[in-house]
This record gives structure tokens, sequence and C-alpha cells, in this order.
């Protein structure tokens, strides 16, 4: 069995920023160094992302994605009905086809024999759908949503929506074998399409539990990435400021990592102990967080995301256990993160959108002397189990249709000393503080 020579194409570029380049960074260090080149069309509204120098071997050229945003153009209209959301299908349909052309090129050129994908909405799918057509390589596309949740959030109505997933449908009957986000997303998957899938998680960097001396008057609360799930944000909020801040005689204390947070406090600064450390690149956010007593994990109550909720992975969930952090999640029972938890339990769960509920489970996690030491063990199996450096090694294998032993088995992780962003390394000293 050979490795092919690979396309990876993709509308994040790897590397150092955001979770979908920190997971496409892991994949790539995966491939030996001739077997892998990348397209990276970048989304519109995404920046150029935080290159790698774990990748400074990895081919790539760098382009925009055209823009799938159907939303923006059908408020220009009062009545826009379903002809302008077609046209706008159609225009999104004539951009992939052009930008295929550059893309079968630069596989040429580089002698690509096998094209992965990663399908992340409209645009991707056309464009992987006429590039698999004008390349017939085998394909393996790599889904992290439900593609009509994402069609329908970029503003495509009812009609459009119905003729993106016929399109998908004929894509997915050409691929050999599909990496989905979750257990979930793979049996939906099988089911209704037929195709083989591969559950790709971001693996977990095993790292122990640091020797670092607690300060047991607080109790710190951390939040990584982007609010997506506000309302139980505000909720989380509301809880801190029902406890007064404190529970079991200990202060509480939210530290936040990411490019913003808009959401109020509403509680009088001597009470609240908030810390906005701003966007940390993996490593320096592994390390503030392994400072942290339980990290926050909220998923959507609203029913129109049940689709996510229950096929989608949330990759906080691997950062937090990469960092050895036990983990609150606040969100629905029929959720991806809950049927983890129960069979790994690496940390607790509150299932209802209500600030009462919440500030109770906070309080019971202060005093809770055993929490962490439990949370600890269910880690270890988890990593041992599902999302280690092997058991992902085995799944992308499977994914790729090579020998196991020919990924690269290590995965490198920047140090500290190696990031350059005085600013960074300026908050995180500041939390350790």
């Amino acid at each position: 069995m050979t490795f092919a020579k690979t396309l990876l194409l993709t509308p994040t570029r790897p590397g150092e920023g955001s979770v979908a380049e920190v997971f496409l960074r892991n994949f790539c260090q995966a491939f030996p160094r001739d077997r892998l080149i990348c397209f990276a069309a970048r989304g519109d509204g995404y920046d150029a992302g935080l290159a790698s120098p774990l990748l400074n071997w990895l081919p790539m050229s760098v382009h925009e994605l055209p823009n799938e945003w159907a939303g923006q153009y059908l408020r220009l209209y009062s009545n826009p009905g379903a002809k302008i959301s077609n046209q706008r299908l159609k225009e999104v349909q004539a951009a992939c086809n052009r930008l295929a052309e550059e893309v079968v090129d630069y596989a040429r050129k580089n002698n690509v024999e096998k094209l992965v994908a990663i399908l992340a909405g409209p645009a991707t799918i056309y464009l992987a759908k006429r590039v698999s057509e004008l390349m017939p390589v085998p394909f393996v596309p790599i889904i992290w949503d439900p593609i009509d949740y994402v069609a329908e959030n970029r503003g495509f109505d009812k009609g459009a929506v119905e003729q993106i997933m016929k399109d998908f449908a004929v894509l997915m009957k050409r691929a050999d074998i599909c990496g989905v986000a979750s257990p979930g997303m793979k049996v939906e998957i099988e089911l209704r399409y037929g195709t083989e899938c591969e559950v790709i998680i971001n693996p977990v960097v095993l790292s122990e539990e640091g020797t670092l001396q607690r300060d047991n008057s607080k109790f710190r609360i951390g939040f990584a990435g982007s609010i997506y799930a506000r309302k139980e944000m505000e909720t989380l909020l509301h809880a801190l400021n029902h406890l007064g801040w404190k529970a079991k005689g200990r202060q509480l204390s939210l530290w936040i990592l990411g490019h913003s947070f808009d959401l109020p406090i509403h509680s009088p600064a001597s009470r609240a102990d908030f810390r906005f450390l701003g966007f940390l690149p993996e490593p320096q956010a592994r390390e503030v967080l392994s400072q942290v007593d339980v990290g926050y994990l909220p998923y959507w109550f609203d029913k129109k995301f049940s689709r996510c909720v229950r096929q989608c992975f949330p990759n906080k969930l691997s950062l937090y256990l990469s960092s050895a952090t036990p983990v609150l999640y606040h969100g629905p029972a029929d959720s991806s993160v809950e049927r983890f938890m129960t069979s790994y339990p690496v940390g607790s769960s509150c299932n209802v959108l209500d600030t009462k509920v919440l500030a109770d489970t906070i309080a019971n996690l202060v005093d809770d002397q055993c929490f962490r030491e439990r949370c600890t063990l269910a880690r270890k199996e988890a990593v041992r189990d599902i999302l280690g450096s092997e058991p992902y090694l085995t799944r992308l294998a499977n994914l790729l249709k090579v020998k196991k032993e020919d990924l690269n088995s290590g995965f490198d992780c920047l140090t500290l000393e190696q990031a350059d962003d005085t600013g960074s390394q300026t908050k995180l000293m500041t939390a350790q503080q």
C-alpha cells in the first residue's frame, strides 16, 4: 500500500490560530513530508490566520473563497423570495467553478493522487464537486458541521438549501470514505448517504497536571474561544452574580481567553473577579487553563441548533482536557458532549438553562474535594481510548487508507519560548499572578 500524494483543499489555512487551524495543523503533521500539499481558499470575513513554524515544509497556495453568504444580499430587497436566493446560489457555483480551475492546475503541477476536502459550507461543496469532476482521483471529504445547518446560517432559503443538499448527496457518492466530527455525525451520514465514515477528533496532547500550588481561597472558571452560545454564557454570568461571586467561602473568578467578550457583567466591580486575557495561541492557552479549577463549555439549548449539538464535537473539550482542566458542560443532555461525558466523566454537567441550577452546580463543585482527582482519572481513560495520538492515528490511517506506521507519530507543539507575540506573553504572565 503506497501513500498517495494528497491535496488538502480547505477554507482554513493550517496554523496556530483558531481551533480549525490547529486541527488542520495536527492533521498535516501526520503526513510524510513529501506526500501533502495544501490549497487554502479562505472564507470571506476570515483573516489569514497564524502561520505555524511546524508547517514550514508544507507547500501551500492561499486564495480567497467565493463569498457564500446569501443573507446580506437578500436584505437588500423588501420581498426577495426564492428568485434572489437561487440567483445567489448560481453565483456561488459559477465562482467556485472558476476557482476550481486554479485548484486543478496546482494539483496537476504537484502530481496529486488523492483529494481531501474540508466541506464547511456551500462554497466548499461546489468547489470540491467541480475539482473532483475535473480531477477523478480518490476523494475524501471531512465534515465538521451539519451542511444544511450551515447553509441556513448563510442565509439561503428552504429551496436553495434543498438544492445544496442534493448536490452534497451527489458529491458524497464520489467519496471513498468521509471524516466526521463525532459518533453522532457518523451515524447520520452513514444512514443518510451510505458512505463509510471515520470519526476524526483533534488529538489531545498528553500532559500531566502541573505542580502549581493553588490558591484555595479562589475558585477559577476558565472559558476559551468565541462566544457562540450567548444565552448560555449570559446564564453563567447571572449565576455568578446570584452567588455574589463567592461560594463556600471562596472567591469565584472568571478567566476569558478569546478575541473578544461583549457581554455585560451586571455586577459591582468590588464583587466580580473577571479577567479578560485576550487570544492566546494553543500552547499558552493550555498553560493558562491548567491553572483554572474548571473549564466552562456551553452548548445551545435552542432547538434550532439541535443538529449541531447532537453531531458536532466542540474543540473546547479537547483543549480543556489537554490542559488537564475539569469540564463544566452547560448544554442539552441530548448532545455529543453529554454522551462523551457519560462514558468518560471528565467533569460535571448542567442540562438546563436556569440561573439557580447552574449556580448550585458551581457551588457543589467548589465544595467537592475529590472532583479534580476523579476528572483526572477519567481524562486518562478518554485519552487512552479516544482522544490520544494513538487512537487518532489509527482512525486517520483508516480514513486515508494507509498503514498506521507510515504516518508521523509525533505531534510537536510550540513551546512558550517559540511564541513571538509579546502581547500574548504579557497576558500569560498576568494570568499567572
